[in-house]
């Protein structure tokens, strides 16, 4: 992940944490590769919890924290929280394609004449974060998944 795309992921992230909703998926094999540190306590916690491994790749975990530009934190796994950088999460995020009719009209609402201005800026981009949608091309650029 180059610079620019991990700072417009984090930009990304960031407009999204008032919203409580946001799940991400971690690349813990990447992860692991990345910091041999943390593997061999991985690998020892693994001895005696067999299944940690497929538990911790196949849960979506929720995004809630930038403690710092290049990590993000997830709510707990197990009763830990794990703070890892940028490059081996991806945030779940819905397709503009995916919006309903219902949600349209909504968007567009912010989209028409209002009160002397055409576009509501602020609103209609804390609608999209709300409603977890990808604005940006994350899911094109690789950046994110597409939620199911």
């Amino acid at each position: 992940m180059t610079k620019e795309e991990k700072q417009l992921v984090m930009i990304d992230l960031a407009g999204r944490l008032p919203y409580h909703n946001l799940k991400c998926k971690f690349d813990l094999k990447g992860y692991l590769e990345w910091n041999p540190e943390y593997k061999k306590k991985f690998d020892n916690a693994a001895g005696v919890m067999p299944n940690l491994f497929d538990e911790m790749s196949n849960k979506d975990y929720i995004f809630y924290s930038i403690p710092t530009w290049d990590r993000v934190i997830f709510l707990n796994f197990e009763d830990y929280d794990y703070a890892v950088p940028v490059e081996f999460i991806k945030p779940i995020l819905r397709p503009m394609s995916s919006m309903t009719k219902e949600e349209r009209y909504v968007y567009h609402s912010y989209c028409n004449y209002y009160y002397g201005t055409y576009f509501d800026t602020v609103k209609s981009i804390d609608w999209l974060n709300e409603k977890g949608f990808d604005y940006r091309g994350l899911i094109e650029k690789g950046l994110a998944e597409e939620k199911k």
